[in-house]
């Protein structure tokens, strides 16, 4: 063999080398590995894991200079919120199809890292898929974060949802004006040092969605799932067993005039009967519609609609239900009429007092 041929060789020899290295230096494991850690609802498809409920969020500790996300969207966009070792990124906006999201900030690839993503916007803009993530320069998982002992779980519609909560001039209306961190219900479990699950969708009510219609599915059905408008997702409830559970409905059910008392009522006793059933030890507050001001006919019945409710329960001698009712009115802006981040904070102060004072936090 002549020098050249040689060369050429040994060179050929170090490129296989080297290409065959790079593909070792990466690993890709399942998005249902154990120290993945999700907080919200979740479904399982395979290896592969969905979050349609906004505030879903995952955690993930690992290794090395970068992290990869891989996975698809249902629908028109899904965004999230990131950070990384507690630093804020920028918003995350996925689009409809499949992503190959990747994660490096220039990370020092010799230091544990900590990545948070929160879904911020809700079921019906797009359903989030994990498949897989990939790990660069033989990363790999490490620990999870240990959760928060106390736990939270918000039963709501959009406003529960935090939608529009991120829309304050000179934002403009987009599906990335919702941010579900900055709901009330999330700044309550930041407030208590609580786990938060944000079981709302937008839209829809106790007895009927915004428009008066009752076939899309309400509150007490999709509460049962894992994703709202899966039929077959069924949610494992013993997963998570909340120490407070806040509903805030009504908003959509007196948008097309106020409903029949026996009809609303009667619902209202056996959703919350059904939750009590399930999380026997928890506190369950209702809470008013933070849209309805004073004077106004659908406040005042609301208002007694849920107080009639809650006296159900201790007639019955059962003191698990409490009522909430808003010190203030929440309408939104000239721009929404959807709470901006700014009346949720006020929002979540107001609840947070009544939380202070039954449950002792």
């Amino acid at each position: 063999m002549n020098l050249s041929l040689r060369n050429t060789a040994l060179f050929s020899g170090f490129l296989i080398s080297l290409l065959m290295s790079s593909a070792q230096a990466e690993t890709t494991l399942p998005s249902t590995s154990p120290n993945i850690q999700y907080t919200g609802r979740t479904a399982i498809d395979g290896d592969s894991t969905r979050l349609a409920f906004p505030g879903s969020m995952v955690e993930i500790a690992f290794s090395g200079p970068s992290l990869t996300l891989n996975g698809s969207v249902d629908g028109s966009a899904s965004h999230l919120n990131a950070s990384i070792d507690g630093v804020d990124l920028p918003r995350v906006d996925l689009e409809s199809g499949q992503f190959n999201y990747t994660f490096k900030h220039y990370l020092d690839p010799a230091q544990p890292h900590a990545l948070r993503l929160v879904r911020r916007n809700e079921s019906w803009n797009g359903v989030l898929k994990i498949d897989s993530i990939t790990l660069a320069d033989e990363g790999e998982l490490l620990a999870p974060p240990t959760r928060p002992s106390r736990s939270i779980l918000c039963i709501g519609d959009s406003i529960t949802c935090g939608e529009k909560s991120d829309l304050i001039p000179p934002e403009t209306i987009g599906l990335h004006t919702w941010n579900a961190e900055r709901s009330y219900g999330w700044m309550l479990a930041k407030d208590f040092d609580a786990q938060i699950h944000l079981v709302s969708c937008g839209g829809r009510g106790l007895i009927r969605d915004w428009q008066g219609l009752s076939e899309a599915p309400t509150a007490p059905v999709f509460f049962e799932r894992a994703l709202p408008d899966d039929s077959t997702s069924v949610w494992d409830h013993q997963s998570y067993q909340p120490d407070l559970i806040t509903i805030c409905l009504g908003t959509n059910d007196f948008s097309q005039g106020i409903p029949e008392k026996e009809a609303f009522v009667s619902a209202y006793i056996k959703f919350v009967a059904r939750i009590h059933e399930l999380h026997p030890e928890a506190r369950v507050l209702l809470i008013s519609g933070p849209w309805f001001g004073e004077g106004d006919p659908k406040k005042e019945a609301l208002n007694a609609y849920i107080n009639e409710t809650v006296d159900h329960f201790n007639e019955l001698g059962q003191s698990f239900a409490r009522a909430h009712f808003f010190t203030a009115t929440y309408p939104g802006s000239e721009l929404d009429a959807h709470p901006n981040a700014l009346q949720h904070r006020a929002m979540a102060t107001d609840i947070g007092q009544t939380i202070v004072d039954w449950l002792k936090w």
